[in-house]
């Protein structure tokens, strides 16, 4: 049984092809970050080793291994994390080293499955010399080696290796089939449920992290009081607020890009208020609040702010100069 939220289609598909013995030797897993894109690869990684005749049974030797992550031919190959000055440092890009090592791997029969699975994480920093070197494993497939690249825009990733993978697109759930999940399978309430989905917006990483670790909850919460009192604030407050982002995504670029998901439901919140639609709003917490702030602002200035943030999405994703995206969206604010 596959272990995932949602996802009936590529479920279908991946399911399938392993019934058909159709397997491609490459596959992308293409989707916004939090949408299980992770949680998929696993279980398609389970379901290529699993030793009964219903894969991924989740309850095998090989299935459990995979699960506490200790399978000898299961790799997870992702940014890499530098000691510098006392620091954890993210790397901006998976470097050719990785695929060095992977490539020497690849070649090596399974150690106790009957593949050897490799799923790249964020593959779409990989650099221009490491996809390279991944293009030859790719043109020349080991036998029993299925690679499992995942990615929030294709579009990052060198063409050449994009055409030699099968694409399987993951989108954002219905929010009533996550709010349904998050009742049944973690017995939360009914209300909660629909906030965690519409907060989440279909992504159900996002959902499961807010309720599973409170830190999470109380940061979102932080973040809307930070966007509230930004707009009454001077530039050099907001200045501050953009070099503050910027350091944390020097150290952590998912709770960064998690910040600007939160700033973009704000905004988007505000233009269905403005826009006569607030049984729309995601927010549900903050309602009040964003009907007060609703009416300091018109349409254009709402409208213009969402497309600086996405904009900010696009710059960060595209590897340009933190400080400076995150100062020019925050003084990008609109007053009223």
């Amino acid at each position: 049984m596959w272990r995932v939220i949602g996802h009936a289609e590529a479920i279908r598909f991946l399911g399938g092809s392993l019934e058909r013995r159709r397997l491609s030797h490459a596959y992308l897993f293409i989707g916004p970050a939090r949408v299980g894109k992770t949680t998929l690869a696993k279980e398609f990684a389970k379901a290529l080793n699993c030793q009964r005749s219903s894969p991924p049974c989740g309850e095998c030797r090989s299935c459990t291994k995979i699960d506490a992550g200790l399978h000898p031919d299961v790799q997870i190959v992702g940014l890499l994390q530098n000691g510098k000055d006392g620091e954890e440092r993210q790397k901006k890009a998976i470097g050719i080293d990785q695929v060095r090592t992977l490539r020497r791997d690849v070649y090596l029969p399974p150690y106790e499955g009957r593949r050897k699975v490799y799923i790249f994480e964020r593959a779409e920093l990989l650099s221009t010399e490491a996809g390279n070197a991944l293009l030859k494993t790719l043109e020349e497939p080991p036998p029993n080696v299925v690679l499992i690249l995942l990615a929030a825009n294709d579009k990052l990733i060198l063409p050449t290796v994009v055409s030699r993978c099968q694409s399987v697109w993951l989108h954002r759930l219905p929010l009533p089939l996550l709010q349904d999940a998050l009742e049944r399978n973690w017995s939360v309430s009914h209300e909660r449920a629909e906030l965690l989905a519409r907060v989440s917006g279909g992504l159900p990483g996002r959902a499961i992290a807010a309720l599973q670790d409170d830190d999470v909850w109380r940061e979102r919460e932080e973040t809307m009081r930070r966007i509230e009192a930004l707009l009454r604030s001077d530039h050099h407050d907001r200045l501050d607020y953009a070099n503050g982002l910027a350091n944390t995504f020097g150290k952590n670029r998912e709770a960064a890009y998690e910040t600007l998901a939160y700033w973009l439901s704000w905004w988007r919140d505000l233009l269905l208020i403005k826009g006569g639609c607030p049984d729309r709003v995601v927010n549900l917490d903050c309602e009040a609040d964003l009907s007060r702030e609703a009416s300091r602002f018109n349409l254009r200035q709402i409208v213009e702010f969402i497309g600086k943030v996405r904009s900010a999405v696009r710059q960060l994703d595209a590897n340009s100069n933190p400080r400076l995206t995150f100062e020019v969206l925050m003084l990008g604010l609109p007053s009223d």
